[in-house]
Protein backbone atom coordinates (compact mmCIF):
# COMPACT_ATOMS: atom_id res chain seq x y z
CA UNK A 1 0.00 0.00 0.00
CA UNK A 2 1.18 3.62 -0.68
CA UNK A 3 0.43 6.65 0.73
CA UNK A 4 1.38 10.24 -0.59
CA UNK A 5 4.24 8.04 -2.56
CA UNK A 6 5.81 6.05 0.41
CA UNK A 7 5.31 2.38 1.20
CA UNK A 8 2.90 2.50 4.26
CA UNK A 9 4.48 0.64 7.13
CA UNK A 10 2.55 -0.06 10.40
CA UNK A 11 3.89 -0.96 14.39
CA UNK A 12 3.13 -3.56 16.30
CA UNK A 13 -0.18 -2.52 17.33
CA UNK A 14 -1.59 -1.32 13.78
CA UNK A 15 -0.42 2.62 14.37
CA UNK A 16 0.80 4.12 10.94
CA UNK A 17 4.58 4.81 10.74
CA UNK A 18 6.50 7.72 9.89
CA UNK A 19 8.41 7.61 6.09
CA UNK A 20 11.10 10.15 7.79
CA UNK A 21 12.45 11.42 10.50
CA UNK A 22 11.18 14.61 12.72
CA UNK A 23 14.09 17.05 11.77
CA UNK A 24 13.62 15.75 7.93
CA UNK A 25 10.14 16.48 7.72
CA UNK A 26 10.58 19.96 9.11
CA UNK A 27 13.35 20.43 7.35
CA UNK A 28 11.64 20.06 4.33
CA UNK A 29 8.86 21.95 4.68
CA UNK A 30 10.72 25.21 5.84
CA UNK A 31 12.53 24.86 2.87
CA UNK A 32 9.30 24.55 1.00
CA UNK A 33 8.08 27.96 2.58
CA UNK A 34 10.95 29.62 2.35
CA UNK A 35 10.84 29.72 -1.82
CA UNK A 36 7.65 31.67 -1.46
CA UNK A 37 7.73 34.70 -2.69
CA UNK A 38 7.50 38.45 -0.63
CA UNK A 39 5.19 40.95 -1.74
CA UNK A 40 4.66 43.87 0.42
CA UNK A 41 7.45 42.81 3.01
CA UNK A 42 5.44 39.71 3.49
CA UNK A 43 5.24 36.33 2.19
CA UNK A 44 2.77 35.32 -0.37
CA UNK A 45 0.99 32.36 2.01
CA UNK A 46 0.73 34.90 4.71
CA UNK A 47 -2.00 36.76 2.86
CA UNK A 48 -3.34 34.05 -0.50
CA UNK A 49 -5.55 31.23 0.27
CA UNK A 50 -5.13 29.50 -2.92
CA UNK A 51 -1.97 29.65 -5.17
CA UNK A 52 -0.95 27.39 -7.80
CA UNK A 53 2.33 25.17 -8.20
CA UNK A 54 4.54 28.62 -9.00
CA UNK A 55 3.05 30.40 -5.82
CA UNK A 56 0.29 32.49 -8.24
CA UNK A 57 -3.08 33.44 -6.56
CA UNK A 58 -5.79 31.42 -8.34
CA UNK A 59 -7.64 33.98 -9.86
CA UNK A 60 -11.33 32.67 -9.68
CA UNK A 61 -10.31 31.92 -5.73
CA UNK A 62 -10.87 35.32 -3.84
CA UNK A 63 -12.06 33.57 -0.64
CA UNK A 64 -9.86 32.57 2.08
CA UNK A 65 -9.95 30.45 4.73
CA UNK A 66 -10.37 31.83 8.31
CA UNK A 67 -7.08 31.20 9.69
CA UNK A 68 -3.72 32.57 9.72
CA UNK A 69 -1.01 30.33 7.87
CA UNK A 70 2.00 31.19 9.72
CA UNK A 71 0.14 30.08 12.98
CA UNK A 72 -1.42 27.19 10.68
CA UNK A 73 2.19 25.73 10.15
CA UNK A 74 2.75 26.26 13.73
CA UNK A 75 -0.01 24.47 14.82
CA UNK A 76 1.36 21.61 12.76
CA UNK A 77 4.16 22.04 14.65
CA UNK A 78 2.94 21.91 17.82
CA UNK A 79 0.69 18.86 17.51
CA UNK A 80 4.04 16.79 15.84
CA UNK A 81 6.03 17.85 19.19
CA UNK A 82 2.85 16.99 21.34
CA UNK A 83 2.55 13.66 19.62
CA UNK A 84 6.91 12.91 19.76
CA UNK A 85 6.20 14.10 23.69
CA UNK A 86 3.48 11.59 24.53
CA UNK A 87 5.83 8.61 22.75
CA UNK A 88 3.59 8.37 19.59
CA UNK A 89 3.97 8.34 15.97
CA UNK A 90 3.89 11.53 14.01
CA UNK A 91 0.36 11.78 12.36
CA UNK A 92 -0.65 10.03 8.88
CA UNK A 93 -1.87 13.54 7.84
CA UNK A 94 1.37 15.48 9.57
CA UNK A 95 3.73 13.22 7.23
CA UNK A 96 1.93 13.66 4.28
CA UNK A 97 1.93 17.34 4.61
CA UNK A 98 5.60 17.05 4.94
CA UNK A 99 5.90 14.72 1.50
CA UNK A 100 3.57 16.91 -0.51
CA UNK A 101 4.93 20.03 0.67
CA UNK A 102 8.92 19.06 0.98
CA UNK A 103 9.42 17.37 -2.18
Amino acid sequence: MMLAGHSVEFDSVGRLMPWTSWNTALDREMNFYQLCPVDHGYPRFAFTTFMDGGWEPFPDRTDTIPANQNGWVFSRISNSLNCAQAGSPLPADGVSHGRLFGE
